[in-house]
């Protein structure tokens, strides 16, 4: 967790620490850098989906969760540059085609209401 806030401080979304910490929740509640879901297809801490990025599908780094993190919040800085707002940036993590056509609702639904449980007191953000 504290990785995470000091590498999404470092990348310039430090006011957003809440939010990724919430995303990361929602993808992975278990907070396993080993864990797959969606039929194989995503893996680890941000479930993040090998399918689509084939390119890092046999990365050696793979199952390593401060590769993940920094995969992760990297790819959430770009997204929130290229679309300028944080839930955006989140939904292009999840599913960049579905983002385009506004139609993950839902997922930004459970964030939020992540969010509510991480209460920034509790987590000091």
């Amino acid at each position: 967790m504290k990785y995470l806030q000091d590498y999404a401080e470092q990348k310039g979304l430090g006011k957003y620490k809440l939010a990724l910490v919430a995303q990361l929740h929602t993808e992975n509640g278990a907070w396993s850098e080993k864990r797959r879901g969606d039929g194989g297809c995503s893996v680890g801490l941000s479930q993040l989906n090998i399918c689509a990025r084939r390119s890092i599908r046999n990365h050696p780094k793979l199952f390593n969760w401060k590769w993940q993190i920094e995969v992760f919040v990297d790819e959430i800085k770009a997204n929130f540059d290229k679309y300028g707002n944080i839930e955006r940036a989140q939904l292009g993590w999840n599913n960049p085609r579905a983002m385009r056509n506004n139609l993950q609702k839902n997922y930004t639904k459970k964030i939020n209401k992540m969010k509510e449980i991480f209460s920034e007191e509790y987590y000091k953000f």
